[in-house]
């Protein structure tokens, strides 16, 4: 509603907006219709205006790193914003700022710019957490080559990324910058992982591994949790009461889980082994780690770190010959959960999903429970129909054998009598006929 009229007064006042920048004034007249006249001559002065002097807005002068700075800024003031996710999109800025130009104005961003970015950046390797390029074997070639980055990566550290600071740009800051459509910059992405670890790779899992390790093993699948919440869970966050887990998952929303009777079980084993952390292991060989400069003595329990389960676990699965990862385990626990229930509302509360649309996007191809009986009934109406087109065909088949053989028509009494006394009367007017034809 552009026109009003304010408290107390019958006068109409207008207020619009225009390139994110607000008009309002009074029109000084109570007859709603020449308020209108007035509103729109306003709004007719403003777009002429902004025809005449286009370089003169508050952020016509705006750089990429400008922009960018003030970005980051923004996210560095927000408390929700993980700091892992904050420090990768800082490393992701620095390329497209030295790609783009750091003085290059954001009014002079183009598709072709941003097309310009996306090229380049799937030219580049895929790297591992030192810095160096992922090597894959190709039977082909029969040779180390790099992995090439996913379309979802490039998607989400290119033209998605910086198309937060162009947004900001344009409706925060009044920059006139360039209309892109950034669906023409979209490349194409895998669906998501569906891989769940089977029940044969669960119990060859737990042949080989340490009690220690094992014991966080299991507690993943049943749990859900990601690596940094199971891995270096405390019993602060346990009430046994209640029987209750409290995490804090990404985004720094608080997420609580049911404790189930399998995982009771896992949690009383692992009592009195630690003060502080529920899950532990001992040390076989004594070492110092050179990153923190701990050392490690052989015999004594420590506690378990994500790092420590990832090394674990990465070191079975390649003697075991899994193709299987650490949120393989998430992922197992909801879709059994869903297999036996059939909720998908129970899946998302137990794993913490924020929209019940991330859990029917990642879980889609879990059956539903009674999918198994349904398929049976099918088969048996199939093999029923099956054996009845057989008997009919079989049939057909006896009926163009047997020989031609002309069987009398076997015809009622009653239709007996009927046809006969037609008979009688249609010989009897042959006879009347022929006698009223002759001469006398």
């Amino acid at each position: 509603m552009t026109l009003y009229r304010p408290p107390g007064t019958n006068i109409w006042t207008y207020r619009f907006f225009f390139k994110g920048q607000r008009f309002q004034g009074s029109t000084g007249e109570t007859d709603k219709r020449k308020a209108e006249r007035i509103e729109r001559a306003a709004k007719i002065e403003v777009q002429k205006q902004a025809l005449a002097t286009p370089h003169q807005q508050a952020g016509a002068g705006m750089t990429v790193l400008h922009a960018v700075s003030k970005y980051l800024e923004r996210q560095r003031s927000n408390g929700n914003i993980n700091l892992r996710d904050l420090g990768t999109e800082e490393k992701e800025f620095e390329r497209i700022v030295d790609w783009i130009g750091p003085d290059t104005l954001m009014s002079n961003v183009t598709l072709e710019t941003m097309r310009m970015i996306v090229e380049r950046r799937k030219l580049q390797p895929r790297l591992n957490g030192k810095g160096e390029p992922v090597l894959k074997w190709n039977p082909e070639t029969r040779s180390m080559e790099p992995v090439k980055l996913s379309g979802a990566t490039i998607n989400r550290y290119t033209w998605s990324l910086f198309r937060r600071v162009y947004m900001m740009a344009r409706d925060e800051w009044q920059v006139p910058v360039t209309p892109i459509k950034w669906s023409l910059l979209a490349q194409r992405e895998a669906g998501p992982r569906t891989r769940e670890i089977k029940l044969e790779e669960e119990a060859k899992i737990r042949e080989h591994c340490r009690e220690d390790y094992g014991a966080c093993f299991m507690f993943a699948l049943l749990a859900g949790l990601r690596l940094s919440n199971f891995a270096t869970l405390t019993w602060q966050q346990i009430d046994l009461g209640n029987r209750e887990i409290k995490v804090v998952q990404k985004g720094g929303r608080e997420h609580v889980i049911k404790i189930d009777d399998e995982m009771l079980e896992i949690l009383l084993n692992e009592r009195g082994k630690h003060p502080v952390y529920v899950f532990t292991f001992v040390c076989r060989k004594t070492w110092t780690n050179p990153k923190n400069g701990l050392r490690y003595v052989a015999g004594k329990r420590y506690p378990l770190t994500k790092w420590g389960f990832a090394t674990w676990f990465h070191r079975t699965r390649t003697k075991l010959g899994f193709d299987i990862r650490i949120h393989d385990c998430r992922r197992t626990s909801g879709g059994r959960l869903l297999r036996g229930t059939g909720n998908l509302r129970a899946v998302q509360q137990h794993l913490g999903h924020a929209n019940i649309a991330i859990t029917a996007k990642h879980y889609s191809h879990v059956p539903p429970a009674d999918m198994l009986e349904l398929q049976n009934r099918a088969n048996e109406a199939s093999k029923r129909r099956r054996e009845k087109l057989e008997e009919l065909v079989a049939k057909s088949n006896l009926e163009a054998d047997a020989p031609n053989v002309q069987v009398p028509v076997q015809v009622s009494p009653t239709r007996k009598d009927k046809l006969l006394k037609q008979i009688a009367k249609l010989s009897q007017r042959k006879t009347m006929a022929r006698r009223r034809s002759k001469p006398e």
